[in-house]
């Protein structure tokens, strides 16, 4: 046995498989019998064994392909988890973004608010004080107005019995004047008939409007009798300027 290689044997091997006979060895019938008994056994085994062979070849070609999937599906994890990731990170980042922006326009916005309410008090108040002035110096215009046409001198003016009575010196001059000239017309011996004629017409429309210019000629008397010191001076007040930029015209009585 020694040196000799042990080979695998088939199941035909070990039928057809002779022993030499000898004195006193086994019984042949019963060797042949336990020969083929194993021939039998052994050929299970060959083929169990070619069926384990098969589904270990199946097995290991599924391990290697779930091995891959595996592979795959870890590395399309790792990249989902990157993603999922640097997506955590951006989202975060824009909301912290959002979040500053709304932060500081809120601040913007109260900021405003706050600076257009103290504006408008501010105006508002600028706004009464301006008010009061205007009213103050208004009142005080009126009542100014109604001393000086209360006055006797302003009341003397508008009396039609003082109107009546007042004398017309320059009225008369003017009147005394212009007759006299028309006198020395008449007189001179030139002037022919059309001359003569225009000359009376002339003389006598001075005449029809001799009361008109009387009374017009009293009026400007009476007017320049009054000094300047004695005239009402209207007084001016100055443009108000409002806080909102539009100007406040007083117009005063004339």
């Amino acid at each position: 046995m020694e040196g000799r290689v042990i080979v695998g044997i088939t199941p035909n091997e070990i039928l057809s498989k002779e022993f030499e006979s000898k004195f006193r060895g086994y019984d042949i019938d019963q060797v042949n019998d336990f020969l083929d008994i194993v021939r039998v056994d052994y050929e299970k085994a060959l083929e169990k064994n070619d069926e384990f062979k098969r589904k270990l070849a199946d097995s290991e070609e599924k391990l290697e392909y779930f091995a891959q999937l595996q592979d795959s599906l870890n590395s399309s994890i790792m990249v989902a988890q990157d993603a999922a990731e640097r997506l955590k990170q951006n989202a975060r980042k824009e909301a912290e973004l959002i979040l500053f922006e709304a932060e500081r326009e809120a601040d913007r916005i109260v900021s405003d608010a706050s600076d257009q309410a103290k504006r408008i008090y501010n105006e508002n108040e600028e706004l009464k004080r301006n008010s009061g002035i205007y009213r103050q110096r208004l009142t005080q215009i009126i009542e100014s107005h109604l001393a000086m046409i209360q006055e006797k001198e302003f009341v003397e003016l508008f009396d039609s019995e003082f109107a009546d009575n007042f004398v017309y010196p320059k009225a008369i001059e003017k009147e005394e004047t212009v007759l006299e000239e028309l006198e020395e017309v008449l007189e001179e011996p030139t002037v022919d008939e059309v001359n003569l004629q225009e000359t009376l017409e002339f003389r006598d429309s001075l005449l029809g409007n001799q009361e008109d210019l009387a009374q017009t000629l009293t009026k400007e008397e009476a007017v320049s009798e009054v000094s300047p010191e004695e005239m009402p001076v209207e007084p001016t007040e100055p443009p108000m300027e409002s806080v909102l930029g539009q100007t406040i015209r007083i117009d005063l009585p004339k």
